[in-house]
């Protein structure tokens, strides 16, 4: 009997082993990875890290490749580097360039948007207006720590969103 037409063909450049290939080895080189990034002298490179997967695996023979494991390695670094802006951008990182929003005012938007029937009519910028005629003393003055124009809309939009978001969740 024969065999169907295209029965030895060999796989396309980089189809050969595919994502599940790489998914079985992905615990060991993330654990590799944060080795060295917790202790910057234990750093491994990929040729160091398909040795230490040889020995974890000496009987197999499909290991990832240096190659592979340096594509690996360069998803974590990624990985590492926009955890470590979300960490200073929502202020976990004591590092941050600008200040962080005074929890007086987010919780006058708070307010602002419970007194509404629907918050998500009210636009930013009478947000801020309200906030600024509300914290306005009887000498035309603003406290020194309120927000300007772009920081208070801003907010105000990002907690409208979630706002949103939070209402089509209950409705779901």
């Amino acid at each position: 009997k024969l065999k169907p037409r295209g029965w030895a063909r060999r796989p396309k450049h980089g189809e050969q082993y595919g994502k599940k290939y790489i998914a079985e080895f992905a615990c060991d080189i993330e654990e590799l990875f944060n080795v060295g990034k917790s202790d910057s002298e234990k750093k491994l490179n990929a040729r160091t890290m398909l040795e230490r997967l040889r020995r974890k695996y000496p009987k197999r023979y499909t290991l990832p490749s240096e190659t592979t494991l340096k594509q690996e390695i360069s998803k974590l670094f990624d990985k590492q580097k926009k955890n470590t802006s979300k960490e200073t951008a929502s202020g976990d990182n004591n590092n941050r360039s600008y200040a962080k929003f005074p929890e007086i005012y987010a919780n006058a938007f708070k307010r602002y948007m419970k007194e509404v029937e629907d918050a998500s009519t009210i636009k930013p910028k009478e947000a801020y207006d309200k906030l600024v005629e509300d914290y306005t003393d009887e000498n035309g003055r603003l406290p020194s720590d309120f927000p300007s124009y772009k920081q208070g809309t801003s907010k105000f939009s990002g907690m409208k969103t979630s706002y949103r978001k939070q209402l089509l969740k209950e409705i779901l």
